[in-house]
């Protein structure tokens, strides 16, 4: 009841992530599952939020959304790093100190809303200080998804990644310019690529990956784009 009471008070997409961590708790092996989350259970979250970008115009929601995600999440006893409108220092700092706390978590979310790019099917994170002036400026100034993953992948036993993270993005015209100056051969595509898991997992063994399994979730299909909403979320 009490989780319900917190679900149904909060924006949708905080209610779908509230019933994704409830159910990866009541699916993990050996769970045991009374009124609530158990103490037992290691709960870690990195929330995103950026939308006060320097280059490009501004995103009015994914402050307000990565607040009420890390809201909710901190509701659900979830040890929460919350991080908003950071340049592409402050963005590593806060990523750093979300891995130091991951080894053995049972549920891991990685969160983010904001302008991301797809570069050679990479999924890239875009800071607020990002400004794509040249090829080598546009790789440098990013954060690959893939790199955070990774981690989860290797240290948590649930993993739930939301990417809200597909709108209309101003960033993807500028890199197309600077890579088609460059001449590099690497290729860009609209909204996001699909992300899998490990492919050697089967082979890897307990000692590299500990996994009950992965939940990602996107605002739109793969290579599909949605608006940033006229709402407050």
């Amino acid at each position: 009841v009490q989780l319900t009471r917190v679900a149904t008070a909060m924006p949708g997409k905080v209610h779908l992530l509230i019933m994704l961590a409830v159910l990866s708790v009541m699916l993990a092996p050996g769970a045991a599952w009374a009124s609530g989350f158990q103490d037992e259970h290691k709960r870690v979250a990195l929330v995103i939020g950026t939308g006060a970008y320097e280059s490009v115009s501004p995103l009015p929601n994914p402050g307000n959304d990565a607040r009420a995600i890390a809201a909710a999440f901190k509701r659900l006893e979830f040890d929460v790093v919350e991080v908003l409108d950071q340049n592409l220092s402050g963005l590593k700092s806060a990523i750093g100190e979300f891995l130091t706390r991951l080894p053995d978590t049972d549920i891991a979310v990685l969160y983010y809303a904001g302008h991301s790019i797809q570069i050679d099917n990479e999924n890239y994170l875009i800071p607020t200080d990002a400004t794509f002036h040249t090829a080598d400026a546009l790789q440098q100034q990013v954060v690959p998804v893939s790199s955070i993953i990774g981690a989860m992948d290797r240290l948590a036993k649930t993993k739930i990644v939301v990417l809200d993270a597909c709108r209309d993005n101003p960033f993807l015209e500028i890199a197309e310019t600077v890579l088609g100056n460059a001449s590099d051969g690497r290729s860009l595509a609209q909204g996001l690529a699909p992300i899998s898991g490990p492919e050697d997992i089967t082979n890897a063994g307990t000692s590299d990956y500990d996994t009950y399994g992965t939940v990602i979730a996107y605002a739109a299909a793969p290579g599909r784009t949605a608006s940033d909403g006229d709402g407050q979320h």
